[in-house]
């Protein structure tokens, strides 16, 4: 009788048990070091969804092992730009969450040597986590990098820093950077709680910008820092800007105002029903039924 030999295909087993990590987050925490083995010995073998998913759990284990791991990943130049992207994101989660994390800081401003924009940006980023000063003067030189990108990444990561004491240098880039930096910037005030008076100031002089990206940008941030019916006047200007988003995003945006405030503007509602731009009419028509359910908007 000849014996049959079954292979055991150690690597497909390998891999159905980091998938089953995916599912249970607890067992991964529990696991600790046993895991991190399992995760980096699949990791090669492993398409590039999962290896995303390897980066995410190893964030997830946040301790030191997985930080340095997460780093030599993001220096992967072999490895696809979502991956190393990922890496780099769960670095600047993991970083605060560690109880020494000079040694890592230090080899990231190093990065910041690196002559490709990829690498620089999201070494960048990866430095942006709460309360790590120690790379605010590298962060701040990198809002100079003759990359866009790299500019953008060193605004996330200066806001993610969460120290007060930046919020001025930003407010001047601001004034001074290029259009794609003051959006990034615009979109990262929210991340400095106890200067809200301040970035309301900002938002409603960005709101008569001559670019109608800012002023569109700067409208959305003001939305989520102030109550509707405080800003009344300035959306009954923004009803004649020039920008069919900003009308209709105005026009949605009173829908949360008590309609008996809403009587002053009813006369350029009204007008806006014939606008050229179909969601603006119908943002405009939804209103009015809104304002006054039983006039039919003409």
């Amino acid at each position: 009788m000849v014996a049959t030999i079954i292979r055991f295909d150690s690597r497909e087993r390998l891999l159905e048990r980091i998938c089953d990590y995916v599912t249970a987050v607890d067992a991964l925490i529990r696991d600790g070091d046993r895991a991190i083995d399992l995760l980096l010995r699949g990791f090669p073998f492993a398409d590039n969804d999962l290896k995303v998913k390897i980066v995410i759990m190893l964030g997830t284990l946040a301790n030191e092992r997985a930080a340095w791991n997460l780093l030599d990943i993001m220096c992967n130049s072999n490895l696809g730009e979502s991956i190393r992207q990922a890496a780099a994101i769960q670095i600047s989660v993991v970083g605060g969450l560690l109880h020494n994390a000079t040694a890592l800081t230090d080899k990231l401003i190093g990065a910041l040597e690196n002559p490709s924009p990829f690498a620089r940006a999201n070494a960048v980023f990866a430095l942006g986590w709460d309360g790590n000063l120690r790379a605010a003067p590298v962060l701040i030189d990198s809002l100079a990098d003759e990359d866009t990108e790299v500019q953008q990444a060193a605004v996330n990561a200066l806001s993610n820093l969460r120290d007060d004491r930046l919020f001025p240098l930003l407010a001047q880039r601001l004034q001074q950077g290029s259009k794609e930096q003051q959006r990034s910037i615009l979109y990262n005030l929210g991340h400095f709680p106890s200067k809200q008076r301040e970035v309301v100031q900002i938002c409603k002089a960005f709101v008569y910008h001559t670019d109608a990206d800012l002023r569109y940008d700067a409208l959305v941030v003001l939305n989520g820092e102030t109550d509707a019916l405080e800003s009344l006047s300035l959306y009954e200007h923004c009803l004649s800007d020039n920008d069919p988003r900003i009308r209709e995003l105005v026009l949605n945006r009173l829908a949360a105002i008590d309609r008996r405030k809403l009587t002053s503007l009813n006369r350029k509602v009204r007008q806006l029903v014939a606008d050229p731009s179909a969601a603006v009419r119908q943002a405009a028509t939804r209103l009015i039924h809104y304002m006054d359910s039983i006039t039919i908007a003409q």
